[in-house]
């Protein structure tokens, strides 16, 4: 590892036990009825640094910290909850998380499968984003198709919730009708490892994703694919695209 690689990593290690003590510390002023102040600690991808780990199974079992440039201990009172996408049981047995922290945070755990596991949470998850769009974005209340939602049920989605958020709020943006059909959605292939896709699955997105290199324009787009503008008409209608040709 670079010396500029691992001086990244103890910097972040250092913003994360500041963020948590910050945490801790104006707690107490938002809910001063609350017996526990609350801290969230979200370990990115189970990498800190060993100085950062330290520094932080140490404030764990004191629960005591100084602030910058103090000399008087502070005792805080919290709950941590900490979160994490990766596999730290592995990352303790390969050397790369201590031991005893990992103890030290896994008191009651909570695990979350992957969202391509639970397919019947997509149809919540995606009208819940799909409100939170509506009032961010200031649009017209709008609804999923149901071919809209049972693609977004086959869907494997690799980027987690996270990618579902990012595709409903992109169909809202270029969705033109008050309905949001499948052609709204560009998802992408399913990453290698996943469950096969169909031909037709492939070509769907490809087509749709070069619709929007080129800005719409089905001419264009038609001769990038090699097809004649009628075929790519008639894709695209069965796709649910209804945004109108942009002849340019």
């Amino acid at each position: 590892m670079s010396d500029f690689t691992e001086s990244r990593l103890a910097v972040l290690g250092l913003v994360l036990f500041v963020t948590i003590v910050l945490v801790a510390v104006l707690a107490p002023l938002i809910s001063p009825q609350n017996p526990y102040d609350l801290a969230q600690l979200d370990i990115t991808e189970g990498r800190l640094p060993p100085g950062a780990q330290a520094k932080l199974l140490r404030f764990l079992e004191a629960r005591t910290f100084k602030r910058v440039g103090g000399v008087r201990d502070i005792t805080v009172n919290v709950r941590i909850v900490a979160s994490t996408n990766r596999d730290l049981e592995a990352a303790v047995r390969d050397g790369g998380f201590r031991r005893d922290l990992f103890f030290r945070l896994n008191v009651i755990p909570i695990v979350i499968p992957p969202l391509r596991e639970r397919p019947e949470d997509v149809p919540p998850l995606a009208e819940y984003f799909l409100a939170k769009m509506t009032t961010a974005l200031r649009r017209p209340a709008r609804r999923i198709t149901k071919e809209a939602m049972a693609m977004l049920e086959r869907y494997a989605w690799p980027g987690n919730v996270r990618e579902l958020e990012n595709a409903v709020e992109r169909a809202m943006v270029v969705a033109q009708e008050p309905e949001l059909r499948a052609g709204d959605f560009l998802l992408r292939p399913r990453a290698a490892g996943g469950e096969p896709q169909t031909l037709e699955e492939v070509e769907r997105v490809h087509i749709l994703q070069v619709m929007e290199q080129c800005g719409g324009n089905q001419t264009r787009a038609a001769g990038v694919l090699d097809i004649d503008r009628v075929t790519l008409h008639n894709k695209l209608k069965r796709y649910g695209w209804t945004r109108p040709s942009v002849e340019k």
